[in-house]
Parts: C-alpha cells; sequence; structure tokens
C-alpha cells in the first residue's frame, strides 16, 4: 500500500496543505512592506523557547 492512499486505496494527497501548527494571517501588505509575518513569528516562537 502507497503512503499517499488511504485503506481503500483513495488518494490522500492531493491539494491538501500541511495544517499549521501556529497559524498566522496572510498579510500581503506588510508583504509589500518587507515585512514577513510568518518570519517574524517564527522568531518569536523560537526565542520563547530559548528562554524557557
Amino acid at each position: 500500500m502507497s503512503r499517499f492512499r488511504d485503506l481503500e486505496g483513495n488518494w490522500v494527497i492531493e491539494n491538501e496543505g500541511v495544517t499549521p501548527d501556529i497559524p498566522v494571517d496572510d498579510r500581503p501588505d506588510l508583504l509589500a512592506k518587507g515585512y514577513d509575518p510568518q518570519l517574524e513569528k517564527a522568531i518569536e516562537v523560537i526565542l520563547q523557547k530559548l528562554c524557557e
């Protein structure tokens, strides 16, 4: 059995993204200004974990 099929043989990968662990709003306006909300959130989370 393929890793990409369920027990009934149905394809389960197509058009399925990965559910994020930490949701971040996609803000095209901020990206246009040179900010990256996803990167900034990732840095925030990493810094919190380093300070634990």
